[in-house]
C-alpha cells in the first residue's frame, strides 16, 4: 500500500501557525506577485481562487488579509513535515514542496495498522507545526493521490482493492493526477467520463487512442502499483522533468521556444537547489494531434546554468522545429544527474568564469525565493510569461539568449 500526504493550503497554513491571530480569517498569499498563490479555506469559502487579482480579491472579500509569501520559511516547514513523515514509513518521496508519497508495503495489507499510520503522521504533522494535512491510503501512488484529496482539509481516507469501483464512479477522468485538459477533453468525444470508464476499457484500447503514461495510469487505477515510490530525498533524483501546455496551440517558433526556455529555467532552478547537475538533457515538442517530436543532448560536463542549457538545446530545437504546425506544450527532461559538490571542470575552463557563474545563478534564485519564481528571467523565456501580469513590468531580464524566428 502506498501513502499520498498532502498539506491543506500550505503557504496560508504556515503563515497562520507563526501568527494564530489569523486563525479564522480569510488569508492570501501572494502579494508580492499581485495575484493569488494560495489561500485558507475562509478566503475559499468566499469565492477567492488561485491565480485571482488582488483587486478582484479585495472586491470580494474585503477583510481579507493579503501577504507576501515567504518562501524560506515554507521550505523549512515542508523539510520538517516530511522528516515527521520519515518517522513512519521508508522510502518517502518529496513529490513538491507540500505533498509527499510514502511506502507502507513494510505493513502488509492489514487496515487497521495502515489508517493507525495515517493517524499519527497527522497528528505529528498538527502538533508540531500546527498545520493540518490530508492523507490518502491505496494500493498506488495514483490512487493515494485520490484518496487524499476525496476528503480535504484535514482527511483521512483509505481505499482498499474492493473498493476502488465505488470511488472511481464519482471520480471524472479529468481529476485523475496525470490526465490533463486536453486529455480529458479527447477522452470525454471518446465516451470516458469518470476514471471507471477508463480502467472499464480494455488495455488494447488504451494503448491505440494514449500515450505510455496513461497506460501506467490505467494501471495505477486499477490497484496495479507501477510506479515505485522514489528512496531518500529530493536531493537524490536520477532526473527531473518540466512540461509545459499553452492555450491556445501555436506555430510561432519563438513563442514555442520561449515555452521550452522556461521549462529549462524551472528545471534548472531544482537541480541548483539540491546542488546537481544533468549531463544528459532530452526534450520534446507536442503538437495539437499529440504527435511528439524529441531529441536527446548528451553534454560533455554537468552543467545547471540556466543559459548554457538553453544554447546547447537551441540548436536541436532548430532542426527539431517544423513550421505551420501547431504546437501544444513542451518538456524538459535532466539524465544521469551529478552532484555539484564532486564536479570537476574542465581543465580548459577558468575558476574564475565558473564561480562568477555560479554566484551570478546564486543571487538570482535569492531574489526569486524572496519576491517569487521568475522575478529575474531569462529573454528567452518572456514569451511563456503572462502577459497582463503586473510582475512583469518590474522583472529584470537577463541578456537575450534563445532564437529569432
Amino acid at each position: 500500500m502506498f501513502l499520498h500526504m498532502d498539506a491543506d493550503a500550505f503557504f496560508a497554513s504556515c503563515e497562520v501557525a507563526l501568527n494564530p491571530s489569523l486563525r479564522g480569517k480569510p488569508v492570501i498569499t501572494g502579494l508580492e506577485k499581485g495575484i493569488a498563490s494560495s489561500m485558507s479555506y475562509e478566503a475559499k469559502a468566499r469565492g477567492v481562487t488561485r491565480a485571482m487579482r488582488l483587486w478582484e480579491i479585495r472586491k470580494i472579500c474585503p477583510e481579507a488579509v493579503i501577504i507576501s509569501s515567504n518562501f524560506d520559511t515554507y521550505t523549512t516547514f515542508s523539510r520538517r513535515m516530511f522528516n515527521i513523515v520519515r518517522r513512519y514509513a521508508d522510502p518517502v518521496e518529496e513529490y513538491s514542496i507540500d505533498e509527499c508519497f510514502a511506502d507502507l508495503r513494510e505493513f502488509g495489507e492489514d487496515k487497521e495498522k495502515l489508517i493507525s499510520v495515517g493517524e499519527k503522521i497527522k497528528k505529528d504533522i498538527t502538533r508540531s507545526l500546527g498545520i493540518t494535512v490530508s492523507v490518502g491510503i491505496a494500493p498506488s501512488k495514483v490512487l493515494a493521490k485520490v484518496a487524499s484529496k476525496w476528503q480535504k482539509p484535514d482527511g483521512l481516507i483509505f481505499i482498499s482493492q474492493n473498493e476502488i469501483e465505488e470511488y472511481l464512479k464519482k471520480l471524472p477522468v479529468g481529476k485523475v493526477w496525470g490526465i490533463g485538459a486536453s486529455t480529458s477533453i479527447m477522452l470525454n468525444k471518446l465516451g470516458v467520463l469518470t476514471a471507471f470508464d477508463f480502467i472499464s476499457k480494455p488495455l488494447a484500447w488504451v494503448e491505440e487512442f494514449t500515450a505510455k503514461p496513461y497506460i501506467e495510469i490505467w494501471y495505477e487505477l486499477r490497484g496495479i502499483s507501477v510506479n515505485a515510490v522514489k528512496h531518500g530525498s529530493q536531493e537524490k533524483h536520477k532526473s527531473i522533468s518540466k512540461t509545459r501546455m499553452f492555450v491556445p496551440p501555436s506555430s510561432n517558433k519563438e513563442f514555442v521556444f520561449s515555452e521550452l526556455s522556461k521549462n529549462i529555467e524551472n528545471a534548472c532552478i531544482k537541480t541548483r537547489l539540491y546542488r546537481i547537475a544533468p549531463t544528459k538533457i532530452s526534450f520534446y515538442l507536442k503538437t495539437q494531434d499529440f504527435r511528439y517530436f524529441q531529441d536527446e543532448v548528451k553534454l560533455s560536463k554537468p552543467i545547471d546554468a540556466t543559459h548554457e542549457i538553453i544554447n546547447i538545446v537551441r540548436d536541436s530545437f532548430i532542426h527539431l522545429y517544423k513550421p505551420n504546425i501547431l504546437y501544444r506544450a513542451t518538456g524538459i527532461t535532466f539524465h544521469m544527474m551529478s552532484s555539484k559538490d564532486v564536479t570537476q571542470h574542465n581543465l580548459f575552463e577558468t575558476s574564475n568564469n565558473t564561480r562568477d557563474t555560479d554566484l551570478l545563478y546564486q543571487s538570482i534564485d535569492q531574489i526569486d525565493r524572496r519576491f517569487g519564481k521568475h522575478t529575474v528571467f531569462l529573454a528567452s523565456s518572456l514569451k511563456a510569461l503572462p502577459k497582463k501580469s503586473k510582475i512583469i513590468k518590474k522583472e529584470l531580464p537577463l541578456p537575450y539568449m534563445g532564437i529569432t524566428s
